[in-house]
């Protein structure tokens, strides 16, 4: 081999070990901000990162590359640049084939629904202003306190209202909210240690001995604490104007049926219809009163099939709607 030709093989094997040493140009780009939001109960890497220089059928197949499991709702979990990287490497990623740009630190941020107290006790007004039968008027709302908030995963979050079916539902002991993410019920808030209702009921305006019969300057129209309201209190003056007080009521007493020389509209031992309402449909039987009320009130009944013993709602004088299974 002359020299010329031994020049040329040697600038040949130059340049092929040139080519070696210079590193393949890597053909994507993910990118990484330092603080990443996610949605999902899984990191994926399409929200996690920014994918470019692929075609868009590979962008979407790295999109739905899981990184692992996000954190809880509304926190943070913070990851070192290797973490992440070992995550990449995990899902799949080779390293080689994509210019990879990661911070020191990456923190990744969960995105939540976020209810808070006000938004709670706003609904139960609402609701149990409109709702809460009364017949004293409208019933007046007030707040307690302030429920704790719920936080859930990030989606359309909405509310129902759960009241228990005592007779004038006044008090709303067992009021509570249906927490929905999404249509599906997350969560349950009891409100009664949260609110008390407010409604006119009639009080004595002076002690009143009994054999009594009452007059407008008897008794006056106060506002009460609704779960407090004595059973079968009386809302408006002209109910109780010309009836004998059965026994001594004393200044500020609330003024009842039972106080008064009123005959029930349902007497003890006496046959009524029983309205029992199922899922769907309404059951009727027949029964006894287990003792004297009157309509709109709350009552002990038996049944006369199976002699079982229930409690319901007068409806007028011969039927009583049960509200206990």
């Amino acid at each position: 081999m002359n020299r010329v030709t031994r020049s040329i093989a040697t600038a040949t094997a130059l340049f092929a070990l040139l080519l070696l040493a210079v590193p393949v140009t890597a053909a994507g780009r993910i990118a990484f901000s330092q603080r990443v939001v996610v949605v999902d109960e899984d990191i994926l890497l399409g929200e996690a990162a920014d994918i470019s220089g692929v075609s868009d059928e590979t962008k979407a197949s790295l999109a739905v590359l899981k990184l692992g499991r996000a954190p809880q709702p509304d926190k943070d979990l913070n990851l070192a640049r290797s973490q992440v990287e070992a995550r990449l490497y995990n899902a799949g990623i080779d390293p080689a084939l994509y210019q990879l740009v990661i911070p020191d630190t990456v923190t990744f941020h969960r995105k939540a629904s976020l209810v808070t107290g006000v938004q709670l006790l706003e609904f139960a007004k609402e609701y149990l202003e409109r709702n809460i039968v009364w017949p004293g008027g409208p019933v007046r709302v007030e707040f307690i306190k302030e429920p704790p908030g719920v936080t859930l995963p990030y989606g359309a979050v909405t509310f129902s209202a759960v009241l228990d079916r005592s007779p004038d539902q006044s008090g709303a002991r067992s009021f509570r909210i249906d927490i929905y993410l999404d249509g599906v019920k997350q969560r349950t808030q009891s409100m009664s240690s949260y609110l008390e209702l407010y409604g006119d009921t009639l009080v004595a305006a002076r002690d009143i001995p009994a054999g009594t019969y009452l007059t407008d300057t008897d008794v006056e129209v106060r506002e009460v604490r609704l779960d407090q309201a004595r059973r079968g209190a009386l809302t408006n003056p002209d109910d109780a104007a010309g009836k004998k007080a059965r026994r001594a009521i004393r200044a500020g007493e609330p003024v009842t049926r039972g106080a008064l020389d009123v005959d029930p509209d349902i007497k003890a031992n006496a046959a009524i219809n029983l309205i029992i309402p199922g899922q769907g449909f309404v059951v009727s039987a027949r029964g006894k009163a287990l003792e004297d009320g009157f309509k709109g009130e709350l009552i002990r009944v038996i049944t006369l099939e199976n002699r079982k013993v229930l409690e319901g709602v007068i409806l007028d004088g011969n039927t009583v709607e049960i509200v206990t299974p």
